[in-house]
């Protein structure tokens, strides 16, 4: 015959009880009071990033500096702001401005025939001369560009950077 055991009775029965002091205190218990929203911070103040490219091989076409946020895409064919500007003497001077501080990737390519996109041989290798941000050199064992490799910071009220082209 089977003998009956009181303690797992009152194991359940001492567990019912917890649940139901835990609702009855949740729900008498008076809310904390809302903390004040966050006073509102001035703007910052933005930046003018001015670009010196260098080592174009000729006049033709344009200089075209592309810039990127955190978690663009580096090699895609639209970047968040892009200027433009004449090459004379082998040199090239584009400016971005209004530029929150913060983290940012830079490519500069030399248009030559303006059709506004850099464009490639048959190996898919750059026709046009290409000049990256933060020291970055297209080779085999650098890899291909991307915005970690590219980074470089922006703060208030100006920063600039020389890009070689090549």
């Amino acid at each position: 015959m089977r003998r009956f055991h009181p303690q797992p009775r009152l194991l359940l029965v001492g567990l019912a009880l917890l649940v139901v002091t835990l609702g009855v205190t949740s729900a008498c218990a008076v809310d904390a009071p809302t903390p004040p929203p966050p006073t509102p911070q001035p703007a910052a103040e933005n930046a003018t990033l001015t670009i010196h490219a260098t080592g174009f091989d000729s006049p033709q076409g344009h200089a075209i500096a592309k810039l990127f946020r955190p978690g663009d895409n580096v090699l895609s064919q639209t970047s968040w702001r892009r200027a433009t500007s004449v090459i004379q003497n082998g040199e090239a001077r584009l400016e971005f401005a209004g530029l929150p501080d913060g983290l940012y990737a830079l490519v500069v390519f030399h248009d030559e025939n303006d059709n506004g996109k850099v464009d490639h041989n048959a190996l898919s290798l750059p026709k046009e001369q290409l000049g990256f941000s933060n020291g970055f050199r297209l080779g085999i064992f650098s890899g291909m560009p991307n915005f970690q490799k590219l980074q470089f910071r922006v703060v208030h009220p100006r920063a600039s950077l020389d890009i070689p082209v090549r």
